[in-house]
């Protein structure tokens, strides 16, 4: 939970200058802040259309940042990048966009996203990141929806990895009685700080779900991952610094998502005081932020999400991009052990 010897706080979204946006994600975490012109939501419905296909009974999750086909992750970074630029420029002022992906739910039973905060991708001592998320379709509750808990980016760790268990990781049933889902329309535009707790429930409508997401920075943060050696007791959480585009070329951020990132300048060495957390610790700290429990999933879920390496060959042939051998595989084993050590019990 929060550490009292570093005394960690979020700070404000100064790049945020639309007033009471700014307030609502400050205090809340999250908003629904306009929504795209048809025109756009076309578009972006294009572009996937032509370059996604999948099969796939299971159901899971897909991100094109998964992808090894730094090509096809590059081109959808832009051109999404470049239908959602008028929008942000409307609320926002000196920020830069660190990953436009598209987030695919395959509809099966495999498909509930497991509970999480975004890994950290900047010094959150002194800056704050955000996201955006737009469905390409109506949201409904058969098709995975969103949840969030509202001011849970005020708690917890200002270092998160998939290297390292969140504090929360073995309460999860608990955590997931503060989640609210969120039924949005297409092209409704959720606008939300990353380290919010959140999870998408299964979809079972029978079609995909198809999302748009955005990383948005201050353009002065630098990009810096967060890694811990398993191996080693008591391990101090190593802080990492990389170029801005890393997120556009490092191929593994699915398999062997788990390991030491090859590029980057070591630039901290900190002590982990954020350690396990207890059901009644948690109950007790959002009570503390007046965070009061929902009840709307519950308490068990589904853990064994379907993680979808790339989408078939569809993409490459509509781009004219040579197809990778590492593309082939559907599931990376890395995080799925991740999962499971995560949820033994």
């Amino acid at each position: 939970m929060i550490s009292r010897e570093t005394a960690w706080q979020p700070v404000a979204h100064h790049y945020i200058t639309d007033s009471e946006l700014r307030e609502r994600i400050d205090t809340d975490g999250f908003s629904v802040h306009g929504r795209l012109s048809e025109s756009s939501l076309e578009a972006l419905q294009s572009l996937f259309a032509a370059t996604h296909h999948f099969e796939n009974g299971e159901g899971g999750m897909f991100y094109s940042v998964y992808s090894q086909d730094l090509v096809y992750r590059r081109k959808m970074h832009d051109e999404i990048g470049a239908i959602l630029k008028p929008y942000l420029d409307q609320w926002l002022g000196d920020y830069k966009m660190m990953l436009n992906s598209y987030i695919v739910k395959a509809s099966g039973p495999r498909s509930e996203f497991y509970v999480h905060q975004d890994t950290t991708g900047l010094d959150e001592f002194k800056y704050s990141p955000l996201s955006l998320w737009i469905p390409l379709e109506d949201i409904t509750a058969d098709n995975g929806a969103m949840c969030v808990m509202p001011g849970s980016h005020k708690m917890f760790s200002p270092y998160r990895s998939i290297s390292f268990p969140a504090p929360y990781d073995d309460i999860h049933f608990a955590v997931r009685r503060y989640l609210q889902p969120l039924f949005m329309k297409a092209g409704d535009i959720l606008v939300f700080d990353n380290r919010i707790v959140h999870n998408s429930m299964q979809n079972l409508s029978g079609k995909e779900r198809v999302v748009v997401i955005s990383g948005l920075f201050p353009t002065e943060a630098k990009l810096q991952t967060c890694w811990k050696d398993p191996a080693i007791p008591n391990a101090k959480i190593e802080v990492i610094q990389h170029d801005d585009d890393y997120l556009l070329t490092n191929p593994n951020f699915l398999v062997d998502c788990h390991a030491r990132p090859q590029t980057g300048e070591t630039v901290a060495l900190v002590e982990d005081e954020w350690p396990k957390i207890t059901e009644a610790e948690f109950t007790a700290l959002c009570a503390e932020h007046g965070i009061k429990p929902v009840n709307y999933l519950n308490e068990q879920g589904h853990t064994d999400c379907n993680m979808i390496v790339e989408p078939l060959s569809a993409h490459n042939v509509a781009m004219e991009i040579p197809s990778v051998e590492a593309s082939q595989p559907e599931r990376a084993v890395g995080f799925l052990d991740k999962l499971r050590k995560i949820f033994a019990a």
